[in-house]
This record gives C-alpha cells, sequence and structure tokens, in this order.
C-alpha cells in the first residue's frame, strides 16, 4: 500500500483530464459569450438600417416569352434609386474582384463593411417578411452627392460599374429578375420571370434601336446558370435556419455570416489578417457551410474550434425573390 495522500497515477490522469475539462468549459463559455456580443452588435446595425421594400411585382413572362431590351451593357439608370440585395455568390466575386483589392484596398469582407462615415460598400436591411438582415449595396454615401450604387462612377452621362462582369447577379440578370414559385404548403416549386423597364425609358443610352430576345436567351446571354445555382444554395440555407434554427438573433447570426464571413475569424477567433488571407474559403459553397458549423456549435454549447460535423448548405427552402 502507498504512502498516505500519495495519488495514483490513475487518479493523477483524472485530475489531469477534470483540469482539461474545466479549461475548455471556460473556453467555451468565454467563446459564445463573445459571440452573443457579436450577434446583439450586428442586429443592433441591422436594425438601425431601413427596411427592404421589394415593390410591386410586374407581369409574369415566361422563359420562351419575347422581350425587347435596350441594346447596352446594362449599367445605366436603372443603377440609381435602387435597392440592389445580394447573396452569398455576390460577395465572393466581390473578394476576388482585382481592382477592389488594388484601387479600394478591399481585401477582407469586413472591408466592405466600413462605419458611413468611411463610405462602405454594403450594409444590412431587415426583410419585413421574414425578420433577418439581409446585405445590401450603400447608394447614400456617394461622393458626387447622387443617389446611387456605391459602385457606379457617372461621369458626363457616361456610366462605369467598377465591378465589370463581377457585379452581383441581379444587375447581371438586369432588368429580367425572378421571383418564387410557392405552392399552397410555402415551398418553392420554380420561378416567375418579370422584366424591370421603367428606368430604360428615361436612360441617356436608350436607343430606338432595340434588342428583341426570349428570356432564356439573355440568361445564358448573361451566364446566369452558375449564379442562379448559387442563390438557390442560399436559400436552402434559409431553408434550414427556418426548420432548425429557434434563436432569433442566431438566426441572424448565420445570416450575417455568409456574407460578412471574416469578421468572426478576425473579431472573436483573433486570428490575424494575413493568417486569414492565406485561408480563404475556397468556394461561396464553403462559406454556407463554416456559419453553419460555427451557428451549431454555439447551439451546442462546444467552441467552434473543436471538430464538428458540418452539415450541407442545401435544404428545403421557403423561396424568396432572387432579385
Amino acid at each position: 500500500m502507498g504512502k498516505k495522500g500519495k495519488k495514483s497515477k490513475k487518479q493523477k490522469k483524472n485530475q489531469k483530464r477534470t483540469q482539461k475539462d474545466a479549461i475548455k468549459k471556460k473556453a467555451r463559455k468565454l467563446v459564445n459569450r463573445q459571440s452573443m456580443m457579436m450577434a446583439n452588435r450586428m442586429r443592433r446595425m441591422a436594425r438601425h438600417t431601413e427596411s427592404v421594400n421589394m415593390g410591386d411585382q410586374k407581369p409574369v413572362i415566361e422563359l420562351d416569352g419575347e422581350i425587347s431590351l435596350p441594346k447596352c451593357d446594362g449599367v445605366g439608370e436603372c443603377c440609381k434609386n435602387k435597392i440592389v440585395r445580394i447573396n452569398p455568390g455576390d460577395i465572393w466575386k466581390m473578394m476576388h474582384n482585382e481592382r477592389m483589392r488594388t484601387e479600394f484596398g478591399v481585401e477582407l469582407t469586413v472591408d466592405l463593411f466600413k462605419p458611413p462615415e468611411e463610405r462602405g460598400w454594403l450594409h444590412y436591411n431587415l426583410d419585413p417578411r421574414a425578420g433577418i438582415p439581409v446585405c445590401t449595396i450603400r447608394r447614400d454615401l456617394q461622393e458626387d452627392d447622387m443617389d446611387h450604387c456605391a459602385f457606379l462612377v457617372v461621369k458626363d452621362e457616361h456610366y462605369i460599374c467598377l465591378l465589370g462582369d463581377d457585379r452581383p447577379m441581379a444587375c447581371q440578370a438586369n432588368p429580367v429578375t425572378r421571383v418564387g414559385k410557392k405552392n399552397a404548403m410555402g415551398r418553392l416549386e420554380g420561378w416567375n420571370y418579370t422584366v424591370m423597364d421603367e428606368p430604360c425609358a428615361t436612360c441617356p443610352k436608350n436607343t430606338e434601336e432595340q434588342l428583341t430576345i426570349t428570356v432564356e436567351e439573355w440568361l445564358q446571354k448573361r451566364d446566369m446558370e452558375e449564379r442562379y445555382r448559387i442563390a438557390d444554395m442560399y436559400f436552402g440555407f434559409q431553408g434550414w435556419l427556418a426548420r432548425d434554427v429557434k434563436a432569433e438573433e442566431m438566426k441572424q447570426l448565420a445570416t450575417m455570416l455568409v456574407f460578412d464571413y471574416d469578421r468572426y475569424a478576425l473579431d472573436i477567433g483573433g486570428i490575424s489578417r494575413e493568417e486569414i488571407l492565406e485561408n480563404r474559403p475556397e468556394s461561396p459553397e464553403h462559406v454556407m457551410t463554416n456559419a453553419r458549423m460555427v451557428v451549431e456549435s454555439i447551439v451546442k454549447g462546444i467552441s467552434p474550434n473543436e471538430k464538428t460535423s458540418g452539415g450541407d448548405p442545401k435544404g428545403d427552402s421557403k423561396g424568396d425573390s432572387a432579385g
């Protein structure tokens, strides 16, 4: 028998495990507390912006229906006085746009969401129907005191989009937009298409010569298949939120993490900008999977840095306007 008070190897091992678990528990509480504080800050930021108003729906046009459009590059009066909603795929393209990096120093998503006094590019609005933030392009902070998209440059009636071919999905397909069709259960079962043509009537680029084309041909011409695929995946992500996430603050945090996806690593993870730049998400799908893992980890009360089972962002969607 050993001396009184002397601990066995098993006891020491159990003590170490207990200490390790206590440290883990404390770290988890800290991470979750920081995450909740971050969620509340982002919620306040969203609530302090105007709600999105999608306006009246236009007549439905079938894919094989013909439309007449001005012969232009899709940049003009249509970029003014318009709320442009964007999806994770749009953010992805912005973050890989060479001009945004070299001319404007946009390296991380946090650079897109600068404070108003620093001429931020993007901000959040609240969707009055779903009650969750949606990401929109700022249109009220331009240096020329004109109310237009932050990425639009206007010089002597000459219109230039800073993003070029990397502009958002809604802009790329403009003036054609799609709106989800829902069944009796409220589930998405297809798409309707409409043409938002009012700005064209007053645009200086509008000429008597028109392009006559079917909706399907126009969407093919604009390479919309991949853009719509990513948008549909985001609708699946929203379906997961509606179905499986109960806490409103977690729904809002998850929604914003698919847009400003570098902020969590920077503010909560304490990862440097250099490290984040070296380990970029591989795709918009990766961004949505990461956001889902973070929220599931917080809900389960574990640190997002520990090994968790990430879910597929695909899922049932209740549908929404695609813009």
